[in-house]
């Protein structure tokens, strides 16, 4: 059951990767790739350079940023890694530090229901979901709901 809770959150934001970040827009990401005894959840690739994700449904903890720094260190001897990768889940128990901690990792941290909403109506002008409002939902543009199961 858990997995399939993630394996949602992963199915939703490969297919609406500019929820995480709009660099990513556009790209379409490789799911569950391996390399040797590591598989991210979705690696995006933009010329040369190799973008990872790290999903968590989840509280975040210093394991999994020890997790998603090895995925970068694996795919790094490979590849040329971009700028930053992301860490996404569930509030760590102090997250303003921990987003600190990760971002001397090159990690940028997204808690789900803060930094990616977990509700979304879909804008059918830009073609693209945007997190819910009630106002938005009256509004004729938006077509259907959408929310992320945790």
């Amino acid at each position: 059951m858990r997995r399939d809770r993630e394996k949602r959150i992963e199915d939703f934001l490969a297919e609406n990767p500019y929820l995480i970040d709009e660099s990513l827009r556009d790209l379409i990401p490789l799911k569950q790739e391996t390399l040797g005894s590591n598989r991210t959840d979705l690696t995006f690739r933009r010329e040369d350079l190799l973008t990872i994700v790290e999903i968590k449904r989840i509280g975040l903890k210093c394991e999994d940023l020890a997790q998603l720094r090895g995925y970068m260190d694996a795919y790094g001897k490979e590849n040329e890694l971009s700028e930053y990768h992301y860490l996404i889940g569930k509030k760590a128990k102090d997250p303003d530090g921990f987003k600190r901690k990760a971002l001397e990792n090159r990690i940028r941290v997204l808690y789900l229901g803060r930094d990616i909403p977990t509700a979304f109506l879909y804008d059918t002008r830009n073609r693209a979901y945007v997190p819910f409002s009630e106002t938005k939902a009256r509004a004729a543009r938006y077509d259907g709901e959408f929310r992320l199961r945790l």
